[in-house]
């Protein structure tokens, strides 16, 4: 049996696949830690031929000024492991085929305009040099209002989009949240465990050292990782008629996943 832990990009994804990663260790399974490899996975054949599907000269990253990508997985790049495989940030780095009956999956999902103020203060400031970088940094200049609506909204868009469509292609996928992560991580870690069919003593040995990991802290920090923890940041950092323009637009995915 293989375990998968999907879950969106600036969702508390790196926590994520540390916990995984633990249970698996705690349970004597291997774990596929995959981090930006994930991507690896999707977009190189197994002759090493690029099959990147949209865009090509940074689209989809940080400095993409708002280009999409899209990736076709490669089956048999996956088929070289076996394991807990986590994190997996997006659904199409990933080939259906190869979840089988008896697999199990969880994705954790966070609302999507939360994850976009994130990635403005993650992509920008934390990642590849940060505002070193004097493209990053010119991007940051423009503000968060503007990088979310020109760099972020249709990345997003498109991500939720694929999450759904593997959702309805493998109904088996249990979708947890990280606003429940956040606010009851014993509650959710027993979820957790329970969708991948980790036994109790995986939870009864980690759930107090795992919890520990999700103490607020003490005020935002917007140089950390772990900026800040509460739900709803964008209403608090985004403009109001830019948050009418992503609920515009995201108004179905919103739904999909309860946030509307």
């Amino acid at each position: 049996m293989n375990r998968f832990v999907f879950a969106i990009h600036r969702g508390g994804s790196s926590v994520l696949g540390g916990i995984a990663k633990n249970c698996a260790l705690a349970a004597g399974e291997p774990a596929v830690v995959l981090g930006g490899s994930a991507c690896a996975f999707a977009e190189t054949g197994p002759e090493g031929a690029a099959m990147r599907v949209r865009g090509s000269d940074g689209a989809g990253k940080a400095d993409g000024a708002g280009k999409v990508d899209a990736f076709a997985p490669q089956l048999a790049n996956w088929q070289r492991h076996a394991g807990v495989f986590a994190p997996i940030r997006r659904a199409d780095f990933f080939p259906p085929a190869f979840f089988r009956p008896g697999d199990r999956a969880v994705l954790n999902m966070r609302d999507p305009r939360d994850c976009m103020v994130s990635g403005y203060f993650g992509f920008l400031r934390l990642h590849n040099k940060g505002l070193d970088n004097t493209r990053r940094a010119a991007m940051y200049r423009r503000g968060i209002d503007e990088y979310v609506l020109d760099d972020l909204l249709e990345r997003y868009a498109l991500a939720l989009d694929n999450y759904i469509a593997l959702l309805a292609r493998l109904p088996g996928i249990r979708v947890l949240t990280y606003e429940a992560m956040v606010g009851d991580f014993p509650a959710w870690f027993g979820e957790f465990c329970a969708a991948l069919a980790f036994e109790a003593p995986v939870y009864e040995r980690l759930v107090a050292r795992q919890a520990a990991k999700f103490d607020p802290p003490a005020q935002e920090d917007i140089d950390q990782h772990k900026r800040q923890m509460l739900p709803g940041d964008y209403r608090r950092k985004l403009a109001p008629a830019t948050i009418a323009r992503i609920d515009a637009r995201l108004e179905r995915q919103l739904r999909h996943f309860g946030y509307r």
